[in-house]
This record gives C-alpha cells, structure tokens and sequence, in this order.
C-alpha cells in the first residue's frame, strides 16, 4: 500500500468512525427526548369558550351583598349540564415505551340540587349519557368509539348555602366546588374574597394533601331575561404539593380553574355559567420504572332548565 493510499484509507477509518460516533450521540439524544417528561401546558384549552354570553348590564346594588342559595325549605333547582373533556396521556404502559393517548368525552346529565329544607342540599348528578372516544396514535390511530348511558348517579350530600360541603370538597367532588363559587362574605362590585383549597392525590400509593386558594371576585349585575344577576368569576390554583420532600424527582400536580356564573338575586340560586379546568400530573417512580403523565382538560357548562322551580 503506497503512502497515499494509507492516507485516504486512514481518512475513510476516521469519517467512518466520526459518522458512527455522531450516530450514537443522535440516538442517545432521542431516545433521551422520548422518554422526557412533556411540559405542562399554560392554560386550558376551553379557556377562551366559558365568557362568550353578553348580558345586558344594570346599576349595581347600593350595598356590599350577601349571596346565599335558599336552602330553609323543600325544593329542587334542576340544570342541564354538560362537559366536555379531552385527556392526554404520557404514562409509561406495558409494552410502550411513553404513551400519548388522548381520550375525548362530551357528557349530557340532569344537575339537580335538591334542598332538605334544613339549610343544607344534596348536588345529584343523573341521566348521564356520553359520548366516549378513545385511541393510542401509535396502536391505534383511527381510535375507538362508545356511548355511555345510564351511568350510576353521583351524590354529594351536604352542601350548604354558601356552596360548599361542611368538611369542603374532596379529590372526585372539586369540580362540583367550582360550579358554584359563591364568596362567603358580603361584596360589593370589584371586590374579592380569597378561599383556601386543598384536595389529596394518590401518587404510587401514597396520598398527598395538594393546597392552593380560588378567588372569587364580584364583577358586576346584568339581566338575564326578568331576572337580576350578579355575575361571579373565580379564578383557582391548587399546586402545593404537602410533603414534597418524600417524592424524588421534580414531581408536579397543578389544577387550574377559571368559572364565570350569574346568580339569581331574587330566587337565590344560580342561572347559567361555565368553567375551564386543567388538571395536570408529572409523577416518577425511578426506583419502580414508573411514570405517571397526563392533562386533563375539561369545559363544565350548566343552566337552569325553566323559570319555575319544582317542589
């Protein structure tokens, strides 16, 4: 082999091994890219969906006011309710190396809020009927499709004139606590009340307390057809995780909330309203090999189905 040929032939080794070297750098790179975790979203996507009513605007009330629902006697407000949700999932599942699935659900039910005539209620969820859509872009990417009818009722008994149960909302119940945001004390226009939040988690078998607060600020009154409102627009954090400092790794739960109602003066109780919730997870196991990854993205509609109330 002559001395040129030892050069091109040394030159060739070099790029061959270059190429390779970059090659694994590249592979090393995206299969690190694979399996990070995605980012939270800043907002949810129905943000934008849950302030579209324009109501006609009237003079505000001459004093701050007290909002209660009217509890003292037997009676039934009932609404038509509906959410629509989508959920992307990142979770680490069998046989995937990090999903991406995305589940959409448009659910229709009948809200009743039943009141017991002893200044207490019971939020009733029935007749629910949805529309279920499921799929794994890799696995299956035209997804699956089903209808959900007659689902067991859900029940939270003893909620109070103010909105909330004695004891607050728990974990499966926080989204009802949104649905009516009422302040617990007297506000006048502009004004806002701060309530602390807290709902537990269950993190690889482990239940963590998640704090936060909800602010609840009176806007403004408007007239929905005959009836004086007060419109309410509450704006919620929870994302302090309690003992943090057992988890390893940059664990985060955030849920954000933003809900607009308008609440009936007159008859004490809600109209109509909406409210965007975005729940997000970012959880690792590394002693298990464990990753628990989602958002959970849902728009919560209600309103009164007619002008008189049942007995």
């Amino acid at each position: 082999m002559t001395c040129v040929n030892k050069k091109i032939y040394f030159f060739i080794i070099y790029v061959v091994n270059l190429s390779l070297l970059f090659l694994i750098l590249f592979c090393a790179c995206s299969s690190k890219a694979q399996n990070s975790m995605p980012p939270m979203p800043d907002a949810s996507v129905f943000l934008g969906e849950i302030d579209n009513n324009k109501y006609k605007t009237i003079a505000p009330l001459q004093s701050p006011q007290m909002f209660r629902w009217n509890f003292s006697e037997r009676k039934k407000y009932s609404y038509i309710y509906f959410k629509k949700s989508i959920r992307r999932d990142y979770s680490n599942l069998p046989r995937i190396e990090l999903s991406d699935s995305t589940t959409s659900v448009d659910l229709n039910a009948e809200l009743i809020v039943d009141s017991l005539g002893d200044q207490t209620a019971n939020l009733i969820l029935k007749n629910t009927e949805a529309a279920v859509k499921m799929g794994i872009p890799k696995e299956t990417p035209e997804g699956s499709d089903s209808i959900i009818k007659n689902a067991p009722s859900t029940v939270i008994h003893g909620v109070q004139e103010d909105g909330r149960t004695k004891d607050g909302f728990k974990n499966r119940d926080f989204l009802f606590g949104l649905l009516f945001p009422l302040p617990p004390k007297a506000l006048k226009i502009g004004g806002h009340v701060k309530i602390n939040e807290s709902m537990p988690i269950n993190l690889a078998g482990n239940i963590f307390s998640v704090t936060g607060e909800s602010k609840v600020f009176l806007t403004g009154y408007v007239k929905i057809k005959d009836r004086v409102c007060a419109r309410f627009v509450t704006i919620s954090n929870i994302s302090n995780i309690n003992s943090a400092h057992y988890l390893e790794g940059n664990n985060k739960f955030v849920t954000k909330g933003k809900a607009v109602y308008y609440f009936d003066i007159a008859n004490r109780c809600f109209i109509t309203g909406n409210a965007s919730i975005l729940i997000s997870i970012r959880f690792e196991d590394k002693s298990k090999d464990k990753r628990i990854a989602y958002d959970d993205d849902s728009l919560i509609s209600i309103n009164f189905k007619n002008h008189k109330f049942s007995k």
